[in-house]
């Protein structure tokens, strides 16, 4: 058991134990295993993104890191919903693929786009995800690569806008 409380992958087990003269059951619910990222296009990172600039934006509720699952989004085929990040529910499926531009569709029928680019210490990330209740924004955070930023902006936020280009002033 050990072994596996050590590997951290999501999981309902039930385990029947049986000894000479009696039944031992152990029930061990959601045992979290790594590698349930596996699963998801991006991995949210442990590490905090509230000193990064783009998490102090007009409107921005939720700001993480994440790391792309290159060879899960690869894998994915057209038309099937995948986890968007490896601790939410979100799920898109792929529309079309043009090289490193990929095309999703939404569970609503939203639109999300994503671009990336294989930089020295990891990939480049542009994305935009529209979820029922706001908009993930995904961008990367060193000219070098391997270090992409995640900004979440409720709908509300956009729907409160006296002027549509409030949102995108800075002034």
């Amino acid at each position: 058991l050990d072994s596996l409380l050590q590997e951290r992958k999501e999981l309902n087990y039930l385990y029947t134990m049986r000894s000479s003269t009696s039944f031992y059951i152990i029930f061990i619910s959601s045992i979290i295993f790594t590698g349930a990222e596996s699963k998801a296009i991006f991995k949210k990172l442990a590490k905090s993104a509230d000193g990064d600039v783009r998490c102090t934006q007009r409107g921005v509720t939720d700001c993480f890191y994440v790391r792309l699952n290159a060879d899960f989004l690869g894998s994915v085929p057209t038309n099937k919903f995948v986890k968007v990040f490896d601790f939410t529910d979100i799920k898109m499926k792929l529309i079309s693929k043009n090289g490193n531009f990929y095309l999703f569709g939404m569970e609503d029928g939203q639109q999300s786009s994503m671009s990336f680019r294989q930089r020295e210490n990891g990939p480049s990330i542009y994305a935009s995800i529209r979820a029922n209740g706001g908009v993930y924004n995904v961008e990367a955070c060193s000219s070098n690569g391997g270090c992409n930023v995640v900004t979440f902006t409720p709908v509300d936020f956009f729907n409160q806008q006296e002027d549509p280009n409030d949102a995108v002033n800075f002034g």
